[in-house]
């Protein structure tokens, strides 16, 4: 997934946008196992790069879902 590759090149704003893209887009298409390791994955961006753990754990939650 570009997002996580996007996030291991230090480029944390544009993986926050990749994968603001990609969940919904998996959603739409009904691949649920990308959309929840999408998901899963953008929870540990925000927890590492904003430190805003109520935001992780709203994006992990979905992920749940």
């Amino acid at each position: 997934m570009l997002a996580s590759l996007t996030f291991s090149a230090g480029d944390h704003p544009e993986s926050h946008r990749l994968y603001e893209q990609a969940i919904p887009r998996a959603v739409a298409a009904g691949d649920d196992r990308l959309a929840a390791e999408a998901a899963l994955s953008y929870a540990r961006l925000i927890g590492y790069t904003t430190r805003n753990k109520d935001d992780a754990l709203r994006w992990a939650a979905l992920a749940e879902a």
